[in-house]
């Protein structure tokens, strides 16, 4: 025996329907259905209008209302470290010793106060970055002639 396909169940129901309830009875359950349709596509579109407009000025006062980072806090509050007079600020070990390497530093000191500074800021300008430059140039050529000691008297 064919299985009963369903389309033939919808016609069975239908037929039930008319011998029960009769043809009147049907167009009203019809209309009750189609107005409970348009009238649920009638209030999601009322409501999408409503929120669509609640989120638009959400946005529209975000929008206005954003203003941009100046950057990360942390890198401002460090700004200063990557400025031009602190690149020669860092000192390393010339001898490789803690009694030695502050000495050293202050005799550096003392020249370049008392013939480099002396000359130098009355005569051309009042940069530092030169006075920073010589001293690092300075301590690079006493790390050298450090190795080259060292090398010397192990041969």
């Amino acid at each position: 025996m064919d299985r009963v396909q369903p389309i033939h169940y919808f016609g069975i129901i239908v037929v039930f329907l008319l011998a029960t309830l009769g043809l009147k009875a049907i167009f009203a359950l019809l209309l009750v259905f189609l107005a409970f349709i348009v009238g649920l596509f009638f209030c999601l579109i009322r409501d999408g209008y409503e929120r669509r407009e609640t989120m638009k000025n959400q946005f529209e006062q975000a929008f206005n209302s954003f203003r941009f980072l100046r950057g990360l806090p942390f890198a401002i509050e460090q700004s200063n470290r990557f400025s031009d007079s602190s690149v020669y600020s860092d000192r390393h070990s010339m001898t490789n010793s803690e009694v030695l390497d502050p000495l050293l530093e202050q005799m550096l000191d003392n020249v370049m106060r008392d013939y480099i500074d002396s000359w130098y800021n009355t005569q051309l300008t009042s940069d530092k970055l030169f006075r920073e430059s010589l001293k690092r140039t300075a301590r690079r050529t006493i790390i050298a002639l450090r190795t080259w000691l060292v090398d010397f008297f192990r041969k």
